[in-house]
């Protein structure tokens, strides 16, 4: 967060910094607990658990009902202008939505209603893990809200 929550030309913290701030948490939560299941469980860390994790990972993500994919709008491209770490071109921002769309679409096509059978992981894991990345989310955005300077980086 230190490195890409910077404030924009605005000196506002917009959506896509919110949102690239999310993803990490996500993602560093994610991983975090991923590391602690196998320690607890005895499992060699190395590629073909990496390979599980992923594919567990996956097939999680085809549970969630994600049916959003964001549109290139005008607001959009402002905030990516105002993007001060590095400059976000529209052609690209285009060819991201696209591929969101795509996920969007694969995601749907392939959905996985009930408990699926994950290789590694566990439905527990899912499910605490994902509690625990919405409140650290929701904490960090409750934070940014009230003002709290350190409101990223608490995680």
């Amino acid at each position: 967060f230190e490195s890409y929550g910077q404030r924009n030309r605005d000196g506002q913290v917009d959506d896509l910094i919110l949102g690239t701030w999310a993803h990490l948490l996500a993602d560093h939560d994610y991983n975090l607990q991923n590391n602690r299941f196998i320690d607890a469980r005895g499992i060699k860390p190395g590629e073909q658990t990496r390979i599980r994790k992923q594919g567990d990972f996956d097939l999680f993500g085809r549970t969630l009902d994600i049916s959003l994919a964001p549109n290139i709008t005008p607001e959009v491209l402002v905030q990516c202008a105002a993007f001060s770490q590095y400059e976000l071109y529209e052609e690209d921002m285009v060819k991201a939505s696209e591929a969101m769309r795509a996920i969007v679409a694969d995601n749907a096509a392939r959905h996985v209603s009930g408990t699926p059978d994950y290789q590694m992981l566990d439905e527990q894991f899912f499910s605490s893990t994902f509690k625990l990345v919405d409140a650290h989310i929701r904490e960090g955005l409750h934070a940014y809200v009230a003002g709290d300077a350190n409101w990223g980086g608490k995680h």
